[in-house]
């Protein structure tokens, strides 16, 4: 699993290095830098379809077996900039994300990034008696994430029924009885 962490430093080190302003985590319950500057916000991780049952090692009675799985995962990152030239720099933050260099850079942390720039919004507003330019933009970020199972063995059946073959194959029907180890 890619640590939330890993992933707030990449984007991190990319804006900053992208608009050469200083980058801060949004919400964080202290003041943000002088201006002109940047917040990032992570938003929750949303499963891509159904996760995938991977090798299954088992050990032998009486240890259980254990399973990898693998599922695709995203995550939205809310990017702000404040302060003078904020809408071009969003703008180029934004382009930046086809650049192969930011990709590669994203690649060896863990994560992609969705192709194509997002769009940039102009949230410009009053702040006190002046307006503050701010740009804003939405990015997806894609990572593949791993985990295991611990799946427990199955000792006995309990049931009774029959199972016949689709007709044209060999296969006889096969009854079993309840509690049969």
């Amino acid at each position: 699993m890619i640590a939330r962490t890993t992933i707030e430093a990449a984007v991190i080190a990319w804006l900053a290095g992208e608009t050469g302003l200083s980058v801060v985590l949004a919400n964080q319950g202290r003041p943000m830098h002088g201006r002109p500057c940047a917040t990032i916000k992570m938003a929750s991780f949303l499963h891509q379809g159904q996760d995938q049952r991977l090798a299954l090692t088992d050990p032998g009675a009486p240890a259980y077996a254990s399973q990898r799985l693998h599922g695709c995962r995203s995550v939205t990152i809310s990017i702000n900039i404040y302060g003078a030239g904020a809408l071009d720099l969003a703008r180029a933050a934004a382009d930046s994300l086809a650049k192969e260099t930011v990709k590669d850079a994203f690649s060896t942390a863990g994560i992609a990034s969705v192709a194509g720039a997002p769009d940039v919004l102009d949230l410009t507003e009053l702040l006190n008696t002046s307006y503050e330019e701010r740009g804003q933009f939405d990015a997806v970020f894609f990572l593949g994430e791993e985990y295991t199972d611990s799946v427990p063995l199955i000792e006995h059946v309990s049931g009774t029924g029959t199972f016949e073959a689709p007709e044209g194959h060999a296969v006889e029907s096969i009854t079993f009885e309840a509690d049969k180890p």
